[in-house]
């Protein structure tokens, strides 16, 4: 009778789980945290490549502009490059009107001090 008892007390007892090895829980964290490390590294690549696309975009019209500037001032040149030509043609046939003599006598002083670097 004491050998049936034992039996069902052994039966009626709990059984004790096998000990998890710390090794794999180890093995768990240390795979979460690469996750976290892989995430927040891609997360801050995605930002930086974000922020190089703005600046690129930002560059390009910045371009565009100055190019509308260039034409502009290569426009504003020819015009007075043409304006310097017909005053010097009209100082050297000496002949016109007084008022027109001495705009053209100013306006080529003016051309030549800019081309000088006088006038800034």
């Amino acid at each position: 009778m004491d050998q049936a008892n034992n039996q069902n007390n052994q039966a009626n007892q709990p059984k004790a789980k096998p000990k998890k090895s710390p090794w794999k829980l180890y093995l768990h964290l240390g795979f979460v945290l690469i996750l976290v490390a892989v995430a927040g590294y891609g997360y801050f690549w995605y930002q930086d490549i974000k922020g190089k696309e703005a600046t690129a975009a930002a560059l390009t019209q910045e371009n565009q502009e100055l190019r509308g500037q260039v034409t502009q001032y290569e426009a504003l040149q020819a015009i007075i490059n043409q304006e310097y030509k017909r005053c010097q043609e009209l100082i050297a046939k000496g002949s016109g009107e007084f008022a027109q003599f001495e705009y053209c006598k100013q306006y080529n002083a003016w051309v030549d001090a800019l081309k000088t670097g006088a006038l800034k």
